[in-house]
């Protein structure tokens, strides 16, 4: 079945057949109290046809919300964006234009980004919207002056450790993705499930409850090979962010979890194969 109407907004979506978004509407929007996959497909794009429009979820029940993934498959494969650099040039809190490194040729005008902290406390990022790109110098022009301090020189730290040396400059993280969930109090997705989990460049936004140990995506007896969590992001989580408990060939990477009230990433008992590798 394919999603090509915006439906009323739902109590319960049980989904056991399959449910893909189509590519060829700018916009798609599913509004639900819970989303129930039990043993079928929920689909926004393919490894081969990333889903390129926007997709937005939202998760709407007043007293709690809910995706669940039982014995079926989650294939939320997003834009794929080079999300992550780091400043070129160290920034004081009231300047309205940051320098980065890399290539940003994929990053436009509206997008959100991310200056992550420089000092121990972690509250201290700045969360911005772009206004405008020189793509010859890397310049960004920000919607507003930054709050605080981002440092940038060329310097790195030596641990004297086996983690070697750690470049010291603030990350910028491009946080806008085009497959959105929009949770509302005391959302959160659970994701039980014996076969395939690919989700990829897709938003969780308000997507954890209030409920201790309640974390945005809890990943519980996944085992089957190669499932893939990359360049996701996870944000304004009013319990944990992520948790893992007895799964199997999981690979978590480029992953962008911040303003976490408990945890951020939580591994849990029984996990095996296990790959966790350039998250922030």
């Amino acid at each position: 079945l394919q999603l090509d109407i915006d439906p009323p907004t739902l109590g319960t979506l049980t989904i056991q057949g399959k449910l893909a978004f189509d590519n060829s509407r700018d916009k798609s929007t599913l509004s639900a109290e819970k989303i129930l996959v039990i043993g079928g497909t929920l689909q926004a794009g393919t490894k081969n046809q990333p889903f390129d429009k926007i997709a937005v979820i939202n998760l709407v029940g007043k007293k709690s919300s809910l995706l669940r993934v039982t014995g079926g498959d989650i294939e939320l494969i997003g834009k794929p964006r080079n999300s992550r650099t780091r400043l070129a040039k160290t920034v004081q809190s009231g300047t309205i234009e940051i320098q980065v490194q890399g290539d940003i040729s994929q990053w436009t005008k509206g997008d959100q980004v991310l200056i992550s902290p420089s000092r121990q406390n972690p509250s201290e990022y700045d969360l911005r919207t772009i206004q405008s790109i020189q793509s010859d110098t890397n310049i960004i022009t920000l919607d507003l002056p930054l709050d605080f301090f981002h440092y940038g020189s060329d310097s790195a730290y030596d641990t004297e450790t086996s983690l070697g040396e750690i470049d010291m400059r603030a990350e910028v993280l491009l946080i806008t993705r085009n497959i959105r969930f929009q949770g509302a109090t005391n959302s959160k997705t659970l994701i039980q499930t014996s076969r395939n989990i690919d989700l990829e460049y897709t938003s969780f936004n308000f997507c954890s409850s209030k409920v201790v140990e309640t974390p945005v995506l809890g990943l519980t007896s996944i085992s089957t090979q190669g499932n893939t969590i990359k360049g996701n992001v996870c944000t304004n989580c009013l319990g944990w962010g992520v948790k893992f408990t007895q799964t199997e060939n999981i690979n978590f990477t480029e992953n962008i979890i911040y303003n976490v009230q408990e945890f951020g990433l939580i591994i849990g008992e029984n996990n095996n194969g296990l790959n966790i590798e350039n998250n922030s």
